[in-house]
């Protein structure tokens, strides 16, 4: 990365996480021992939580998707962007018109039958499809802390594929808001984001690393909830 990107990425990246700390939409756990982590959607518990609904569902959403774009527009151009439902939808969009793609698509969890347990992971494709001109595509996300959802989101795009009969690549970088994964590659994709936090940890109930018996001084809490919230921001 030239000199110019990387100062331009170090500012960006200053301003957005201000940004999104004033909005109340970012949090790092500061090492009270009164103060409760982060119960993530999932059960895992985290020192560090983002939520970028509220940058990508104002006027917000332009701007930070033209700086996503400015730091990967010397990489291959797609024909789609492509996120998952829903909080990738509106990002998927404004990379259409700022990498100029033909088209942006969204996958959503695939529900299983009425009356079947629900098992891993699974997204489909269903409103879009490859054909011989979108035939090529990048995945984006708000947040990428496992992976999971992008690499569900990859094997729904290459199912469809393979269901219309046309050739779909999947070109090797994925584009988000927040990477917390720790890793600017994965499984052979490069991840280019706007806020990059190496320091951000996920852990079991019974494991936390800043605790030496690994239990939770006291009970996580969901920070997309209000009461929540204001338990895990407010003076201890």
């Amino acid at each position: 990365m030239s000199r110019e990107r990387t100062d331009f990425a170090i500012q960006r990246q200053l301003h957005w996480k201000e940004h999104m700390i004033k909005d109340n939409s970012y949090w790092w756990h500061d090492q009270n021992p009164l103060r409760p982590y982060a119960l993530l959607t999932e059960g895992d518990i985290s020192n560090m939580f983002a939520n970028c609904t509220n940058v990508l569902s104002t006027h917000h959403a332009r701007v930070i998707t033209h700086d996503l774009w400015t730091l990967a527009e010397d990489r291959e151009r797609p024909r789609v962007f492509c996120g998952s439902a829903y909080g990738a939808i509106t990002l998927a969009q404004e990379l259409m018109h700022a990498g100029g793609a033909q088209q942006a698509w969204y996958t959503e969890k695939d529900e299983p039958p009425p009356g079947q347990p629900k098992g891993t992971k699974k997204m489909v494709l269903k409103r879009f499809a490859p054909s011989p001109t979108l035939n090529s595509v990048v995945m984006v996300e708000d947040v990428i802390t496992t992976f999971g959802s992008t690499e569900a989101s990859m094997d729904a795009v290459r199912a469809k594929a393979r269901a219309v009969n046309h050739n779909v690549a999947i070109l090797p970088y994925v584009l988000c808001i927040v990477n917390r994964s720790g890793r600017t590659n994965i499984s052979g994709f490069e991840i280019i984001a706007v806020i990059e936090e190496l320091a951000a940890k996920r852990w079991k109930q019974g494991k936390n690393p800043f605790t030496p018996d690994g239990s939770e001084r006291v009970p996580p809490m969901r920070p997309k909830d209000r009461e929540s919230w204001a338990a895990l921001t407010r003076p201890y």
